[in-house]
């Protein structure tokens, strides 16, 4: 009965053996599975660091266009202030301009009225404004 008993250890062997295999194949399955979504979702997590990268370059792109554009408006702003100051200046000298004639007695526009001489006072008031 040895050679039998042998014989069944043997087969109860290679049925837990084989029990094993299937378990180990499915588990292999199973990790093969996981692995290809694993690739999917790191191909789609490199997709979207790719777009957040862009809008970062263009985030970049925009403010150097904005810092730019400050650039410009701030040039714009002094060459402006410049000019307004360089008006008042001249303003404030036809004024005194004025008021040296008028003091003379021989302002510059007389009784004769006409397009130019109205156009002299609203100078003028626009000088004093």
């Amino acid at each position: 009965m040895c050679g039998a008993e042998s014989e069944k250890r043997l087969i109860k062997k290679c049925r837990e053996l084989n029990s094993e295999i299937v378990a180990n194949a499915a588990k292999v399955q199973t990790a093969l599975k996981l692995s290809e979504e694993d690739q999917s979702t790191i191909a789609a997590l490199k997709k979207e660091i790719e777009k957040a990268w862009k809008l970062v370059d263009a985030s970049h792109e925009k403010e150097a266009r904005a810092k730019e554009t400050i650039q410009q408006l701030k040039l714009e702003i002094t060459n402006l202030s410049r000019l307004v100051e360089q008006g008042a200046g001249l303003s404030l000298g036809q004024e005194q301009t004025v008021r040296a004639r008028t003091a003379e007695g021989t302002p510059r526009w007389g009784g004769g009225g006409g397009a130019r001489s109205s156009v002299s006072r609203a100078a003028v008031g626009v000088a004093r404004s």
